[in-house]
């Protein structure tokens, strides 16, 4: 092509042809590639620019797509541009199992200096970096690696690292599906089989924070933390989030079978004939008031305590747990409270009396509420602040317990699908589904059921999922771990039984807190 600025006259016919004028210079630009010529300018995805000769003493160079003279020499000239073809620019995944390189991983880059490559993140690992060596620079939107500004032979890193979410954000990152168990047309008078991602708000948790949960036949809440003293890693299934930010997981032993899910069998006390023995905790007394006393720890609890001393503190294990979580032991009574004769507690109201109404029969994560959303009369203040059980006050707790562990409650147990008198052998809280694996025996939960005016009853689970009602000076139960982690934990895996939720490990002497910071 010509180049310069020109003068031309004529109209371009054939009686009166265009005629060129120099106004001082004509350049004639010729393409080769490796010296080679080429009719057309070579693709900008392709080649690069190599060199440029000129007759005449004419000195140029290619810049910006367009011949530029850098001497000021006069034409007429012709100017030979040459390409090559461009730079190598390669992709590889660090570690190698963690991203799927998706083809080509090689490719030429010519002088646009761009390109992109098509990863993905496997599971088990999130994204880290991309790094590039020379001049270049990447950016990763999935699954679009984009590098920028090629200025020679490149290879960019892709890094990932094991996939880790820390507790604070469970809820709303592996709960974006949740609905309420109302929106999903599963009442509480029905069991739940399928696995299910509920949530709950409003009236039903303490100070109406939003609480995340799992029902029926959930396999995506697999923990592993800890082993016992034999060596054995020990598992747990996630029950929900709590309202202190935490994690609360469900014992299930030192394998996924749950036939081991268990740490100790006692009666819930070694007597009945009072009201004050359905107690995680409690006093003697002839009111609730006085029951409420929190100074005797019954067998259960007893028992957990030394497992906890045993299998976790002893491990260092202690500083990932939640001293903030609330056990709820659910001592009011919507029917009026007594030392003597017949009388209900609030669970047995919601899930006896009014199983079948759902309008009345809501279960709650929050302590002393009946199934209308209302606190209980005998719950309200300082009161019902006695039931619940904490290992410190900041976060309304009681601050009674010495070591943080408790039991499941009823309430959570419906929450989870499970029905008084009702089989559910595809729940969670009992049954591993992937591996057609069951709870050998039944276990205590924490929620009083009634006083009959000669003995106290605690409602339990059976090995087949269904809601029961014990004595509390039966041993035909079991003592069945709950505990929470800190909101300020970090886990990693996918929470499937192949890849359970891990706890990720701080530096030795650095605690949960610390860490935060």
């Amino acid at each position: 092509y010509l180049y310069n600025d020109l003068n031309v006259t004529g109209s371009g016919t054939k009686e009166d042809p265009y005629r060129i004028y120099s106004k001082g210079k004509i350049i004639l630009v010729k393409y080769t590639i490796n010296g080679e010529k080429t009719p057309t300018l070579p693709s900008v995805d392709e080649y690069i620019f190599s060199s440029v000769k000129c007759t005449n003493e004419v000195e140029a160079t290619w810049k910006n797509e367009q011949l530029e003279v850098t001497n000021g020499k006069q034409g007429p000239s012709t100017c030979t541009v040459d390409f090559k073809r461009g730079y190598s620019v390669s992709i590889v995944a660090e570690p190698t199992d963690g991203a799927n390189l998706n083809v080509p991983i090689n490719k030429v880059v010519g002088r646009i200096g761009t390109t992109t490559f098509n990863v993905t993140v496997n599971d088990g690992y999130q994204f880290k970096e991309v790094t590039c060596t020379g001049n270049a620079t990447a950016t990763y939107n999935s699954p679009t690696v984009t590098v920028n500004g090629i200025t020679g032979e490149t290879v960019c890193t892709f890094s990932v690292e094991e996939a880790k979410i820390l507790v604070a954000n469970f809820g709303a990152e592996k709960f974006k599906d949740a609905v309420k168990r109302e929106e999903d047309n599963a009442p509480y008078n029905n069991i739940v089989t399928a696995a299910k991602h509920y949530y709950e708000d409003g009236n039903y948790t303490e100070n109406g924070k939003t609480v995340y949960y799992y029902a029926g036949a959930s396999e995506d809440n697999w923990v592993q933390f800890g082993q016992n003293e034999n060596g054995e890693k020990l598992y747990w299934r996630i029950i929900r989030t709590n309202e202190d930010g935490g994690l609360r997981l469900l014992y299930t032993g030192p394998d996924m079978t749950g036939v081991n899910a268990y740490v100790g069998r006692a009666g819930y006390n070694s007597v009945k004939n009072h009201a004050t023995y359905v107690g995680y905790m409690y006093s003697t007394g002839s009111t609730l008031a006085e029951i409420r006393g929190n100074e005797i720890d019954n067998p259960i609890k007893s028992i957990l305590d030394s497992w906890y001393i045993t299998n976790i503190e002893s491990n260092g294990l202690d500083k990932y747990i939640s001293e903030t979580a609330i056990y709820c032991n659910d001592r009011s009574s919507q029917t009026g409270w007594k030392s003597s004769g017949i009388m209900f507690y609030n669970g047995y109201t919601k899930f006896r009396t009014n199983q079948s109404n759902n309008s009345l029969n809501h279960p709650s994560f929050k302590c002393g509420v009946d199934g209308t959303g209302k606190v209980n009369s005998d719950s309200t203040g300082t009161e019902g602040t006695k039931d619940k059980f904490s290992a410190s006050e900041s976060s309304g707790g009681n601050g009674n317990l010495d070591k943080p562990i408790g039991l499941m409650t009823v309430d959570e147990v419906v929450f989870a699908g499970g029905l008084y008198d009702t089989r559910n052998t595809n729940a969670y809280y009992v049954v591993h589904t992937e591996l057609n694996a069951a709870i050998s025996s039944a276990f205590w939960t924490m929620s009083p059921c009634y006083y009959d005016g000669t003995g106290s009853r605690v409602y339990t689970v059976s090995s087949s999922g269904s809601i029961g009602v014990l004595s509390v000076n039966s041993a035909m139960d079991d003592a069945r771990p709950v505990i929470s982690l800190k909101s300020c934990v970090e886990l990693t895996g996918s929470g499937t039984s192949t890849d359970p939720y891990k706890v990720k490990e701080f530096d030795a002497g650095t605690s949960c807190a610390l860490a935060e910071n």
